[in-house]
């Protein structure tokens, strides 16, 4: 049987963590789509890597 994992503790530092835009080049992925639907953490990363 399969099951969901996700963690249960403290909440980890924000400021040790990172986000790639989810079309960053460096990472090689070809998504089927130009308009995904992004959280506001990924929007961000987004309008970072687009200069806005």
């Amino acid at each position: 049987m399969m099951g969901n994992s996700y963690y249960e503790g403290d909440y980890i530092d924000a400021d040790g963590q990172f986000t790639f835009a989810w079309n960053d080049p460096s990472i090689g992925i070809k998504w089927p789509t130009q308009n995904p639907i992004l959280s506001d953490r990924d929007m961000e990363a987004y309008l970072k890597k687009e200069g806005k």
